[in-house]
C-alpha cells in the first residue's frame, strides 16, 4: 500500500443522497461528526481526506468540528463515492 492512499474501503450508497442546501448550523457538528465518523473507518487523516476532496485541512477540521457548514464536503465526499 503506498503512503497516503486509503486504508479501508468505504462502500456506501452515495448515489442516493441528497445533500440539502443551507444547513441550520445546530446541524453542523452532527453532520461533521457523522463525516470524521466516516473518515475515520476509511483510514483516512485530515490531510488525505482534504487533498482528495479538494478541500483545504482547515476547512475539513472546522466542517467537522461543527465551525464551519459542512455542506461542501458531504457534497464533495458522495460525489467521490459516485465517481463523478
Amino acid at each position: 500500500m503506498k503512503t497516503g492512499e486509503p486504508q479501508g474501503r468505504c462502500d456506501m450508497q452515495a448515489s442516493a443522497v441528497e445533500v440539502p442546501r443551507g444547513l441550520p448550523e445546530e446541524d453542523w457538528l452532527r453532520l461533521g461528526e457523522a463525516h470524521r465518523v466516516i473518515r475515520v473507518a476509511c483510514g483516512e487523516g485530515f490531510q488525505i481526506t482534504a487533498a482528495r476532496l479538494g478541500l483545504t485541512t482547515r476547512q475539513v477540521v472546522d466542517m467537522e468540528h461543527g465551525r464551519e457548514d459542512p455542506t461542501p464536503l458531504l457534497e464533495r465526499m458522495f460525489a467521490a463515492c459516485r465517481g463523478d
